[in-house]
């Protein structure tokens, strides 16, 4: 086989599709095959798929198809100017696997040749709506995920701003009510000292307040980040985070 670098396989499962245009030096390598099953369909040019026993030379109209786990690889042929394959990465359902029982040209590598003036459009047609297709959802992936990077972005300015612009003017009511108590305690009446309790026993309150708030963006940016909506105990703390900040504010 060449020395082409080994190519990570798309994980099982998945259905991965694509089309290249490919020069004359393109080379990939799998020495230990897929995990998945893989069609190659020659539009134009020549190809090349590599195994333990020598190699298989496509043009334009061959299908080859790879079982998981048969090293191979595969590139433009040697000689050639160009390939063109269409490629899917893919795994059956059961039932389909009686109609993949092509002629065997190696161990695992199967091969049909469809170069008849219907079937290979169609064949085109085929793949070129599976791409689209795939397409779009990568569309509306990126698009899902770069609405939640910004949601968490949101969210962290929020907890930066609830950490730091609410804190700081808590400490400095705490600080000075510590020293006011401090110095003089003695001298305020009984109302005076009862309403410095209050307001240093309600600082405790609202930082204890805050904490829960950043306790609740941060359930926010996991629910975000997974995209999932929160569970039980998270809504419950939620809703008690809520009746705190009504409680606090009536």
């Amino acid at each position: 086989m060449p020395s082409a670098a080994n190519a990570p396989a798309p994980p099982a499962g998945m259905l991965v599709t694509g089309h290249f245009h490919k020069g004359p030096r393109y080379a990939i390598s799998r020495s230990q095959g897929t995990r998945d099953w893989l069609l190659i369909y020659t539009l134009s040019g020549h190809g090349r798929i590599g195994h333990t026993g020598g190699e298989r030379v496509t043009q334009a109209g061959d299908m080859i198809l790879l079982r998981p786990g048969v090293p191979h690889d595969y590139g433009t042929a040697r000689g050639a100017r160009q390939w063109e394959p269409l490629w899917a990465h893919f795994v059956p359902r059961p039932g389909w696997l009686p109609w993949l029982d092509w002629p065997q040209v190696a161990p695992g590598i199967l091969h049909l040749a469809l170069r008849d003036a219907e079937t290979a459009p169609h064949i085109v047609r085929r793949f070129r709506d599976v791409i689209r297709l795939n397409a779009d959802l990568e569309k509306k992936v990126r698009d899902r995920t770069a609405k939640l990077e910004e949601a968490v972005r949101e969210m962290e300015a929020f907890s930066y701003s609830v950490s730091h612009d609410l804190r700081a003017p808590l400490r400095a009511i705490d600080g000075f009510s510590s020293m006011l108590e401090r110095h003089d305690g003695a001298v305020l009446s009984v109302e005076g000292r009862r309403l410095l309790g209050t307001i240093r026993a309600n600082t405790v309150k609202m930082s204890h307040l805050i904490d829960d708030l950043l306790s609740l963006a941060g359930v926010g940016r996991t629910s975000k980040e997974t995209a999932r909506t929160p569970n039980s105990a998270s809504s419950a703390r939620m809703h008690s985070v809520a009746e705190r900040v009504r409680g606090e504010t009536s």
